[in-house]
């Protein structure tokens, strides 16, 4: 009788265990063919030959055959409108140098943050803290072809803020550019410009950027 039950319970935990891999392995192909999607699709882009582009527009597209796809305002918001975007013409006037996101409202509402920038593109080559002020003004991540600004402000309380980069920091703009050389950030700006130093305090980072740039820490 012990053993016939024992027999009993293998079979329904075998059951049940074949069960839960099969639902398993249909949430993994359901995943697959039904992707989340990325930081440019969230924003409105679209893929135009092989490449993205929005309203019908490419980086590096001639700027004549661009026009046509832009209103004359110079600029389309999203649904909506707590974001705008715009297409930047070259220096010489003749082909679609980037295409600008800029949030409309401060706080921004963006539907991405840095941690989803992080997460698809990696760290950024280039770090710099736009001064205003002699206070720590907003950051700006720079990647090949991609210029991303960060707004690092957190009120504590009142007109006390602090000044940290987050994972749910707002993006407050983006420009997509059509280039993808990396510059040389350190020594543009240095002391106020260097690598990657992870989610921590304008303080720290700018004392990583002063021993980059072998400067007395302030």
């Amino acid at each position: 009788m012990y053993t016939i039950l024992m027999i009993w319970v293998i079979k329904r935990v075998l059951i049940l265990w074949l069960t839960l891999a099969a639902i398993c392995a249909t949430v993994i192909v359901i995943g697959r063919l039904n992707p989340a999607p990325d930081v440019l699709q969230t924003l409105g882009f679209d893929v135009c030959d092989g490449e993205p582009c929005y309203r019908g527009v490419k980086l590096g597209m001639d700027w004549k055959e661009a026009i046509p796809h832009w209103p004359t305002v110079g600029e389309v918001f999203d649904p909506s409108a707590s974001y705008s975007v715009s297409i930047i013409q070259s220096d010489d006037a003749k082909v679609v140098r980037g295409i600008a996101i800029e949030a409309r409202w401060y706080s921004p509402r963006m539907p991405i943050s840095l941690g989803r920038i992080i997460a698809e593109y990696g760290t950024p080559y280039c770090v710099r803290i736009i001064d205003k002020e002699g206070l720590p003004g907003d950051f700006l991540l720079e990647y090949p072809g991609i210029l991303v600004e960060v707004s690092p402000a957190i009120q504590i309380s009142g007109n006390q803020y602090e000044y940290r980069l987050q994972p749910d920091s707002p993006i407050l703009g983006a420009d997509f550019l059509n280039r993808n050389d990396p510059g040389n950030c350190w020594t543009v700006y240095p002391g106020w410009s260097g690598s990657w130093d992870g989610f921590t305090s304008a303080d720290i980072y700018y004392a990583h950027f002063h021993r980059e740039a072998n400067m007395p820490t302030p």
